[in-house]
């Protein structure tokens, strides 16, 4: 059985006054004013290093200090303790919930308030700051330690009929340090609306020696939202309501929600499995199918994760917290907003990107897998390119998608088998619908029958010939069929490249590269959701690129498509990201818009050294790590790196942590659209977490010059 666990509930309802249209309550990972760990869980009863334990890290990415009002709920919903952090300019701190809640320790000694020493590039004072918090952040006013006479009372609290501590956590930006409770007025005249702070959390459990993590949920502070996360005053962006989740047959899904607990029949859950058959669920046990699910909770803001032992990723909300609900029991569909919003959120998309992927063609040490959901009850067409690490398109398929439907690709299977998937499972039209998939869509071209056919897809088998000629332009470098022995990608051991899906309205053998492509192919509904493992270890959602209404300066097929045609959202450039080596290795891995645009001869594919901007790394006491000097003298401030590849944090092209300390963030300013995520593990087990970067801006952000004093969210 798939459990769905409602495990967090917030008691402060907030009432919504109608939509808007600006994108203001699309989330994505941008600095915020408040953070939201959905849950934790805390093995009270085992020793440290043996226990389940939750880690989540703060980071302030302002030159200015922060105060951080952190409060731990019970899954109830009932705020149980809070105390305040004071963070200096670039600071970052870790918390152990196992420590805090064990051993009373919150940080280590001196670490939560002001007499902690700056960093040079920080500023003494934060002018948004009430004068009491000089005094009111200073020891002893400013706790480091639980009283041990209050543990027992919070173990009481937390501990859950599994025996684990759970609930939730909140963290705030406030102008003052002290105990209020979210429940008490004055928590919320001492609400901040700096938007400085990021975090992630992580999920460790020792004895199995596996781990998972996620950012945090942020919430930015935006004036005059018709709805609020407290519902308040409190300005925070509100959640949204209804989901799809991908869902495994050994996959848990847990939820957080505002409002009292869910009876029976309120909480709306609909499972397609991988034919589309959909079973609704009356209650919150769900047998475990291979497929996903749709989550409605009516007016409640929610948020959702899936988990198994190894892995952790979100649920794609289909809208953002100020949409029109969903009815129960209506058409399952993304909520419809007008927005030309330039942030990148997981949201229904006409794009997906998978930054990166890697695939062992002679063994079977390392693969990338993906699955393309469609969320609406019109059939959807997927074209699935297959691009080198140098931006050069090698091969293109699609995925003909009936209502509700969700596929999965192995790019192993791809690569090494030609088998793009198993007949019965469907990339042509001739599989049937689901009873809630409509039997058409009327966007498609007059020829898209006959081409979504199974013999217009080949039956979904990859000719040998173009097979091998793939493999050798992905750990080659060349295409022997196309451009003879002239280099479009990087040489590897593991076939390395990226993958684009967009929705189209036909099946069509164009790419991305050919002007017919968005002339005639492409489509501009939002419609698709996705995610990607690699190695079954770790899985992490596609970046999901909406198309707006009316294209942005920049966009993301802007060098492909003629006066941006695409309509895409552009991606960031400028990232904040963690770095913690030691023990731990952290490997970064970064796509990066190709130079090369349509019509480029093979030659015209020369994207292996493209600069970007020098890498700037503060550690755990806020010293920051200078540039490096590339190459021989008279060397460049620049480092190089082709669109898509992966590095380690500390690799030659990033500054050097010299200060011993193990923590840290770094700023990434790469110069053109990015992709930015981070892979924390312990080498040689199962203890990783994948996760985006924060970006620092948006795709409309202007570019940023690093190092740059003040560092912080771009408008």
């Amino acid at each position: 059985m798939k459990k769905l666990i409602v495990f967090a509930l917030l008691f402060l309802a907030a009432t919504a006054r109608g939509a808007v249209t600006d994108g203001a309550c699309d989330l994505s990972t941008q600095p915020a004013a408040t953070l939201l760990l959905p849950y934790f869980q805390v093995s009270l009863d085992e020793p440290p290093g043996e226990a389940r334990t939750t880690i989540f890290t703060l980071v302030n990415t302002k030159a200015e200090p922060q105060i951080a009002r952190i409060t731990l709920w019970t899954n109830a919903g009932v705020p149980l303790i809070t105390f305040p952090v004071f963070l200096t300019g670039y600071d970052v701190q870790p918390f152990d919930l196992h420590d805090l809640l064990v051993r009373g320790v919150i940080a280590p000694p001196n670490g939560t308030t002001n007499e902690v020493s700056p960093g040079p590039l920080s500023s003494p004072d934060n002018p948004h700051f009430l004068p009491t918090a000089a005094g009111n952040c200073r020891s002893p006013r400013l706790e480091r330690h639980i009283p041990a006479l209050l543990l027992p009372q919070l173990h009481a609290a937390l501990r859950l009929p599994s025996g684990y501590a759970g609930g939730y956590a909140t963290i705030d930006a406030v102008t003052d340090c002290d105990y209020s409770m979210p429940s008490d007025p004055r928590f919320f005249e001492l609400l901040s609306d700096d938007n400085a702070l990021t975090g992630d959390y992580q999920f460790i459990h020792p004895p199995s020696r596996s781990a998972h993590g996620s950012p945090l949920v942020h919430l930015r502070a935006v004036p005059d939202l018709p709805k609020t996360f407290y519902g308040r005053g409190d300005r925070r962006q509100p959640l949204p309501s209804s989901f799809a989740v991908r869902s495994f047959q050994f996959s848990d899904t847990m939820v957080w929600q505002e409002g009292e607990v869910v009876g029976a029949g309120e909480l709306e859950a609909v499972q397609f499995d991988e034919r589309e058959n959909p079973l609704v669920v009356a209650d919150v046990a769900m047998p475990g199918v291979d497929g996903w699910t749709y989550l409605n909770n009516g007016s409640r803001q929610s948020w959702v994760t899936m988990t198994t032992v190894f892995t952790e990723t979100y649920a794609t909300p289909l809208g953002n917290g100020c949409a029109p609900r969903a009815p129960a029991g209506g058409v399952i569909r993304p909520r419809e907003l007008t927005t030309d919003s330039c942030d990148i959120a997981v949201a229904p998309a006409a794009t997906l990107l998978l930054p990166l992927f890697e695939v062992d063609v002679t063994g079977r040490t390392r693969s990338t897998s993906f699955s393309v959901t469609n969320v609406s009850p019109q059939p959807q067409i997927a074209h699935v390119t297959l691009w080198t690490d140098h931006g050069y398109p090698v091969l293109g398929f699609n995925l003909f998608l009936t209502g509700y439907d969700v596929q999965a690709i192995d790019l192993r299977e791809v690569l090494v088998n030609g088998l793009i998937a198993p007949e019965e499972q469907g990339t042509s039209n001739a599989a049937t619908p689901g009873a809630r998939s409509l039997a058409n869509n009327p966007k498609f071209l007059g020829n898209a029958p006959a081409t979504c056919s199974r013999p217009g897809q080949d039956r979904g088998i990859i000719p040998a010939q173009v097979q091998q000629s793939v493999i050798l332009a992905l750990t080659g470098g060349t295409l022997p069929l196309s451009c003879g022995s002239t280099p479009v990608g990087g040489e590897h051991r593991l076939a390395t490249g990226y993958v684009t899906i967009d929705v189209v309205a036909t099946c069509t053998s164009n790419l991305p590269t050919d002007r017919a492509y968005f002339e005639r192919d492409l489509l501009y509904d939002n419609v698709l959701t996705g995610d990607y493992s690699l190695d079954d270890d770790d899985s992490n959602p596609l970046v999901h690129i909406r198309a707006v209404e009316t294209p942005h300066a920049s966009t993301f097929y802007e060098n492909y498509s003629r006066n941006r045609g695409d309509r895409r959202q552009p991606l960031p450039r400028t990232f904040a990201v963690r770095a913690v080596e030691g023990a731990l290795t952290t490997d970064l891995t970064i796509w990066r818009q190709p130079s090369t645009g349509a019509g480029a001869t093979c030659a015209g594919y020369a994207n292996a050294r493209l600069p970007f901007d020098t890498p700037f790394r503060f550690d755990e006491r806020e010293n920051p790590a200078l540039p490096r000097c590339y190459g021989p003298p008279p060397c460049s401030p620049h480092p190089e790196a082709a669109p898509a590849f992966r590095m380690a944090t500390d690799d030659e092209r990033l500054p050097v942590n010299t200060t011993g300390h193990p923590g840290g963030w770094m700023v990434l300013s790469l110069d053109r659209q990015s992709w930015v995520t981070t892979r924390i593990g312990l080498p040689g087990t199962s203890i990783t977490a994948l996760f985006d970067a924060t970006a620092l801006g948006n795709g409309c952000s202007a570019p940023a010059a690093v190092p740059a004093v003040p560092i912080g969210r771009l408008p």
